[in-house]
């Protein structure tokens, strides 16, 4: 019995240990880290965390909420690795000799932990005792230790006139042949007699500097660098220096050598600038170079306007629109229409004379080469009724069948249809009026035909704008398998035979005029008039060489003719022998 209470009270004890997730840390790939250079901490975790904080010394450095990072400062990134929620990971870059300390991660129940050390050195070099020459006694001893800064502990030699013996630190000085300089600081050694001691090199002490910074440039190489926004980008500081510190100055600070752009936002472009420094120079040497950095975004519209007050325009006027893009590169600009196949290309672009079919859609469509936006804008164009393609104006069919007239409109705003009967005067209500589009309207009536439904039939359209429109649709009684004749086709025919009848009514009355002015010409034209009797001569049918003037004149009235004297009958005798 007594073990049972121990058994439930060890699982009681325990249950919230078996209930939270365990967390290790482990540096990767090393567990130390060195200076000035990046780091990186795993975090493994035995059950699926929501939330999970890194922190350095008890203080949270970066905290993750289901992946997502939120660090306090540029130098921490934290991660899931492979969006597993049980692998995590913590990025430093520019590790500070302050980050040589205890580092965990973990939720507020449960923590791993581990200790990070920072390697650096050798720095800060310098000598005890810190003079840069030293005068021994001959047969005395001195010693000289060699100090730097560094961690591991640095291994310390001593070297003699470039020999390749070394010695070990500290140096311990005491014979005549232990005289000269070392190859770092120039320590002079001299013994007591020879009187005169002289160096290959006639100087008495030597100063060793370092170079550099002579030249500086970028990787990638280039003066200004292009970045499409969300992407990373690593650009490094390079130089000739052997030890130099670094600095980028910008929008985005870093103190290594490389400076990392992490899903770069547009407000992070700019010209950037990268300082090295020689800190081992006597006199410090510093060299700088700048990089323009340009974040490159698809385009967003940010407005589409018209002039149109609340997207309406009367007929016949000017309609002007205006897209406003952002973007970098800068956009094409496209305008298109759902009424139209063109396209307009330009920020601002004006609709001239506006129709009434104008009405419809009109959509800005940006394009930069990294993305496209598109944006639409209606626009009604106010406008009386009209016959939207061609009217049937006659319909054909038998007594007791139907026939349906039908009306196709365009207008805006919308229309009212009105249907009378012209022969009684009876206004008919349609079956239907259907908007088929924003300005497209049908009216349809239908007629069971009796003997008084033949005849016209008006339509009569208002919409507010403009005088009423009426259109006259006649229903004929006929076979609806023939075509009927349309009031165009009749007033042709009827032209037609009028233009015949009064052409062959012309040419009788042209062929009587040259009749009649045949016969008047013929009838008082001198050469056509008759000679008077007395002038006609009579002949016999005697041989002519046979008659003799008085044959000519046997009648009484030419005998008396008083014309006719001696002397014509001798000029007549002379022509006849003659």
């Amino acid at each position: 019995m007594e073990y049972k209470y121990i058994l439930i009270l060890i699982v009681i004890v325990y249950l919230p240990v078996l209930i939270t997730g365990q967390y290790t840390i482990i540096g990767v790939p090393e567990s130390y880290a060195v200076f000035g250079e990046n780091y990186t901490l795993q975090c493994n975790v035995t059950d699926s965390p929501s939330l999970v904080d890194f922190r350095r010394n008890n203080d949270v450095v970066c905290t993750m909420i289901n992946c997502g990072s939120q660090p306090i400062d540029n130098r921490y990134k934290c991660r899931c690795i492979n969006n597993n929620n049980k692998q995590l990971y913590l990025n430093i870059s520019n590790i500070y000799k302050q980050d040589d300390t205890t580092w965990s991660c973990g939720d507020d129940n449960n923590r791993g932990s581990t200790t990070v050390s920072v390697y650096y050195g050798p720095e800060n070099i310098k000598f005890n005792p810190t003079s840069d020459n030293i005068d021994v006694i001959e047969g005395k001893s001195q010693s000289v230790n060699c100090l730097a800064d560094c961690k591991p502990d640095c291994n310390i030699n001593w070297s003699k006139d470039g020999s390749t013996t070394i010695l070990n630190n500290p140096l311990s000085l005491s014979t005549s042949d232990q005289t000269g300089l070392t190859d770092v600081t120039g320590i002079n050694i001299t013994e007591d007699g020879p009187d005169e001691l002289t160096f290959s090199s006639d100087v008495t002490s030597i100063i060793i500097t370092e170079d550099g910074p002579d030249e500086l440039t970028f990787s990638p190489n280039v003066t200004s660098i292009n970045i499409t926004e969300g992407r990373d980008q690593t650009i490094t500081c390079l130089t000739d220096c052997y030890k130099c510190n670094y600095k980028w100055t910008g929008p985005v600070s870093s103190s290594s050598k490389d400076l990392v752009l992490t899903e770069i936002k547009r407000n992070q472009e700019g010209n950037y600038r990268c300082e090295a420094t020689n800190i081992k120079n006597t006199n410090p040497k510093t060299r700088s170079q700048s990089i323009q950095v340009n974040v490159h975004y698809p385009p967003y519209i940010t407005s589409i306007t018209s002039d149109a007050v609340n997207n309406e325009s009367d007929e016949g006027s000017d309609v002007t629109f205006n897209c406003n893009v952002d973007s970098k590169p800068v956009s094409n600009i496209t305008w298109s229409s759902s009424t139209s196949t063109n396209t307009n290309n330009s920020q601002q672009w004006t609709l001239t004379q506006a129709k009434c079919q104008d009405t419809g859609i009109y959509t800005c469509t940006a394009n930069n080469g990294i993305g496209q936006s598109t944006t639409k804008l209606p626009l009604n164009i106010r406008c009386s009724p009209r016959i939207n393609g061609d009217l049937k104006d006659e319909v054909m069919n038998r007594l007791g069948e139907e026939v349906t007239l039908s009306i196709d409109v365009m207008a805006y705003p919308k229309p009212s249809f009105k249907w009378i009967q012209e022969s009684t005067g009876q206004e008919l209500t349609p079956d239907t009026t259907q908007q088929v589009a924003t300005n497209n309207y049908i009216s349809s009536l239908t007629v069971t035909i009796q003997q008084s439904s033949f005849g016209n039939y008006i339509a009569t359209v208002n919409n507010g704008i403009g005088c009423d429109k009426s259109y006259t649709i006649k229903i004929i009684d006929g076979d609806p398998g023939t075509k009927p004749i349309s009031e165009e086709e009749t007033l042709y025919k009827e032209c037609l035979g009028t233009g015949i009848g009064i052409g062959i009514g012309i040419s009788v009355m042209c062929l009587l005029l040259v009749l009649l002015t045949i016969f008047i010409y013929r009838k008082y034209h001198p050469a056509n008039k008759k000679l008077p009797e007395e002038s006609y001569a009579t002949f016999s049918n005697r041989i002519p060489e046979d008659r003799t003037y008085e044959d000519l004149n046997t009648r009484p009235e030419v005998n008396d003719n008083n014309q006719h004297n001696s002397g014509d009958v001798k000029e007549y005798e002379n022509m006849r022998r003659n």
